[in-house]
């Protein structure tokens, strides 16, 4: 009977020490190629990220918390109308963004209406008050290079996005939104 015991707690010991080894393992190899440090992301597949400005207004508010995954990006890339999360190139921040243009489409914004391809893209998510200023409102024909994606902020007028520094490469992409928690003190 007392060799079954030590046997079991050894078993229970190495059962304990190979979750933290195992969970070492999965943040180093990084199987979902996440371009994060983050071990949530890299580990769980699922984080929290906090909306740093009010360039993605109405739908979410400056310091509005929400849920994100990464195992979208696994099976399929980024749809047009995902909000996501992705790294920005020349400040190396995670920043939040929503996919516009898919990769080989033509688009461009004339007289506020984004066209994609020529074909009027129906844009619910802005408000009129967003889009007054001609930074808004025109934007040159753009071709989205082969395995990027277009990303605009859902307030134009105040969002520093794809207009400024071109699409952005998928394997910059970190998360997608799955789920957005209300703003403190909304009602």
């Amino acid at each position: 009977m007392q060799q079954w015991k030590q046997r079991l707690s050894r078993a229970a010991l190495l059962g304990l020490m190979a979750i933290p080894v195992g969970l070492i393992a999965i943040y180093l190899i990084n199987p979902r190629n996440v371009p994060s440090l983050d071990p949530r992301l890299r580990i769980l597949g699922i984080s929290v990220y906090r909306i740093p400005a009010g360039d993605m207004m109405p739908e979410f508010v400056a310091n509005q918390v929400v849920v994100v995954r990464t195992a979208y990006n696994d099976r399929h890339g980024p749809q047009r109308g995902d909000i996501v999360v992705f790294r920005e190139s020349r400040s190396g921040y995670a920043w939040i963004k929503r996919v516009v243009g898919l990769p080989g489409e033509q688009l461009e914004i004339h007289q506020g209406q984004l066209l994609i391809d020529g074909t009027r893209v129906a844009e619910p998510y802005l408000l009129p008050a967003n889009t007054q200023t001609d930074y808004s409102t025109e934007f040159a024909r753009h071709v989205v290079a082969d395995g990027s994606y277009f990303l605009l902020g859902d307030n134009r007028d105040r969002s520093e996005d794809s207009r400024i520094f071109g699409a952005v490469p998928q394997q910059a992409m970190i998360a997608k939104v799955i789920f957005k928690l209300e703003p403190h003190g909304a009602e």
